[in-house]
């Protein structure tokens, strides 16, 4: 990938990420927030003209989820992970390499912070915005599907089944339409059915 398809990516992602904050910011019962990147402080701290305080810094190359928090699903608050991702597919979506996920190196920061929150009981998901031929699909996934689906051999999904969302597909997703009580109802529905069919 060149540095302008890296940079084009980039800037797709974070209008997707500002675009789900934005929708479930106003979604009653729904206090999910982004996380913003690390920043690692490099020299000293000054203070500028208006006594703020100012310093040179990098942003971590430690990313964690993009949004967390969490919504009233059923009658007890949710804690809630979303990774955002947005690509333009060809074929088939390589969720493995999207989140980091590789047999001979450790799990993406993000990757790892999505499993301990499902492991931890909490909603761990995957928002997908895919452009595939002038078609745009918004699909959310369950970091338990995808993680499950790449531990038995599966690391990728095709345009296909992000387009349909079969029920009958290896990894079934949830269809998202951009208002934000779809967006909390899509929520609230994996939330609900997580606590009826998790161990």
């Amino acid at each position: 990938m060149s540095a302008i398809d890296r940079r084009a990516a980039r800037v797709m992602g974070e209008t997707w990420e500002a675009e789900i904050a934005r929708l479930l910011s106003v979604a009653p019962g729904c206090h999910v927030h982004r996380i913003p990147t690390p920043v690692a402080v490099m020299g000293k701290t000054t203070q500028d003209a208006r006594g703020r305080a100012t310093f040179r810094g990098a942003f971590s190359a430690r990313q964690g989820v993009d949004l967390a928090g969490y919504i009233t699903a059923g009658d007890r608050p949710m804690p809630v992970a979303i990774e955002a991702k947005a690509a333009h597919v060809s074929g088939r979506w390589s969720f493995a390499d999207a989140l980091g996920l590789s047999r001979s190196a450790p799990m993406s920061h993000a990757a790892c912070m999505l499993d301990r929150y499902d492991h931890d009981g909490a909603l761990a998901v995957v928002m997908l915005l895919a452009y595939h031929a002038g078609r745009e699909c918004r699909v959310m996934y369950r970091w338990r599907a995808l993680h499950s689906a790449w531990l038995s051999g599966i690391a990728s999904i095709p345009w296909a089944d992000i387009d349909d969302v079969p029920s009958s597909a290896p990894i079934v997703g949830t269809r998202l339409h951009p208002t934000p009580r779809a967006m909390l109802d899509a929520l609230e529905q994996a939330a609900l059915h997580a606590e009826r069919r998790d161990p």
